[in-house]
């Protein structure tokens, strides 16, 4: 029986690739460019790991109305406080200071909407997650970062823990984080991006030699990204309220993300009027039904409307943080700069057909491992 070494990195480029020939793992086999599923990696990862996307999962992006609570938004002294956070640090301190008092993760949201939103988890990376082909059959060795790490901490942590466990002679995945967020930080073109790039490659050729030597070669190598990144060259600032007055239950309700903006409408009159107000901003997309059915995402608690900015265009400040990202994803799945990786390297024959998008990605991988490992049935 082969066994499999699945390397995961969150937000690969497939033209990193294309522009580092030299690379270490341009060298293997065989690889692929790969469209993502629209949104973030909390549903990505979903379609990666588990085959879900948006509307089979129950979520799109990582928060979402929360249906079962009246608003408490009117409450004079959050809406005080939400006066004051245009100033930065005032912003950062007084939503870490309600996250620790409270007990409740709130990231950037104003304070007097924190009761209208919950967050979506959704822990693929968990042996107790029957969904993730990680944990079924007892398939692998789970290796993943702290997140309470520093940002570049975190998968050099990884590493060392993926050496240790290499040596066990099982079936292996490890999780690299920390890619995505020094593009966020520092953008696609800095010494830190760059640097940790190189790192990586090194990483990734120093396991899967060892990796090798330990299993004889009879093995099957997997490294897989969910998406790409763009750089970010414009910041948006979005108040609906100025124009459609205060958000409710009653009336409307918004969530801005980095490069979506999700409106829930209650009052049926205003749905065309915050649309047509949108399409003119020139800025974005409303998706259609026929685009909200490619990509799964028709369930209409995820918004009535979903409003997509174009490419390098990000919500500043929104309900993620304050900052303007260097570099952002979860723009239009089609663009280049969006297509996520497959590398494969395997002693089998040549593959008659490399995953195309995240969902083929998932099909391949269980039915490797399903053939490698004799299990009857299909995962597709």
């Amino acid at each position: 029986m082969d066994r499999n070494l699945i390397i995961f990195i969150d937000s690969l480029p497939f033209f990193v690739l294309e522009k580092n020939k030299n690379f270490f793992i341009n060298s293997l086999s065989y690889k692929s460019k790969t469209t993502p599923g629209i949104g973030f990696s909390v549903n990505l990862y979903s379609e990666i790991f588990c085959g879900l996307q948006p509307d089979e999962v129950g979520f799109f992006n990582e928060w979402t109305l929360d249906e079962k609570i009246t608003s408490k938004s009117n409450k004079l002294f959050f809406k005080m406080v939400d006066y004051f956070n245009y100033i930065l640090l005032f912003s950062v301190v007084s939503h870490k200071a309600y996250s620790k008092i409270f007990k409740k993760e709130i990231a950037n949201i104003p304070f007097c909407y924190t009761e209208l939103f919950k967050k979506n988890t959704y822990d693929v990376f968990s042996y107790t997650n029957s969904h993730s082909f990680l944990s079924q059959h007892n398939f692998c060795n789970i290796v993943s970062s702290d997140y309470n790490e520093g940002v570049g901490n975190r998968d050099i942590i990884a590493y060392k823990k993926a050496k240790n466990e290499i040596k066990n002679k099982k079936n292996l995945f490890i999780s690299f984080v920390d890619l995505d967020n020094i593009a966020h930080i520092y953008g696609l073109n800095s010494n830190q991006y760059i640097n940790h790039l190189n790192n990586l490659d090194s990483w990734y050729q120093s396991l899967i030699e060892e990796f090798k030597s330990i299993n004889k070669n009879k093995c099957n190598i997997f490294i897989i990204s969910d998406h790409g990144m763009a750089k970010v060259s414009r910041g948006v600032k979005l108040n609906l309220e100025k124009y459609f007055g205060e958000i409710g239950h009653e009336r409307y309700i918004y969530f801005i993300d980095s490069v979506f903006l999700r409106v829930w409408i209650k009052d049926s009159r205003l749905k065309s009027e915050i649309s047509e107000y949108l399409t003119k901003l020139g800025i974005g997309v409303i998706l259609d039904e026929n685009y909200r059915k490619k990509y799964h995402i028709t369930n209409k608690t995820f918004g009535d409307l979903i409003f997509q900015l174009n490419e390098g265009i990000n919500f500043c400040p929104n309900y993620h943080g304050w900052r303007l990202p260097k570099a952002m994803h979860g723009y239009a799945p089609e663009l280049e700069s969006q297509k996520g990786v497959f590398i494969y390297e395997s002693n089998d024959n040549k593959p008659s057909l490399l995953p195309s998008n995240t969902i083929e990605m998932h099909n391949f991988i269980t039915n490797k491992i399903k053939k490698d490992n004799h299990i009857e049935g299909n995962y597709d």
